[in-house]
């Protein structure tokens, strides 16, 4: 399991996701939930997430070299290389990205939602099932 994104809150105190990949804070509002509303991530909560995400990283560094080599110069990965590496790993069957929501507040669907677009493998990319 690899965490790519973490609650902000939780119970009656849940106030919404941070995306460990873009490290942005998301809320919803409206009667559904339906209204995402992007947000620089709190500071009290901005530690913890950029643990979580040296985490996570670390983690991708096992399937690309060049991520890996970015990630021990310190450097800045790019948000389309961090989902390409974890689309390659989840389509080995190596890696398993974990989401977060409410299904009470109908919030994180829409997060939910494009991961699967980002990291879950077509037809195309794991060939027919026998």
């Amino acid at each position: 399991m690899l965490p790519i994104q973490l609650p902000y809150g939780q119970s009656e105190d849940f106030k919404g996701i941070v995306n460990l990949i873009n490290m942005k804070y998301y809320t919803f509002e409206g009667d559904n939930g339906e209204k995402q509303i992007e947000h620089e991530i709190p500071d009290d909560f901005v530690a913890n997430c950029k643990k979580a995400r040296e985490v996570m990283i670390d983690a991708v560094t096992m399937f690309d070299d060049e991520v890996a080599e970015l990630f021990l110069m310190g450097e800045e990965i790019p948000e389309e290389k961090l989902k390409a590496t974890i689309r390659k790993a989840v389509c080995a069957n190596a890696m398993y990205p974990m989401t977060v929501g409410s299904a009470l507040r109908n919030a994180g669907v829409q997060l939910m939602l494009d991961a699967a677009v980002d990291f879950l493998p077509s037809p195309l990319d794991i060939g027919a099932i026998r």
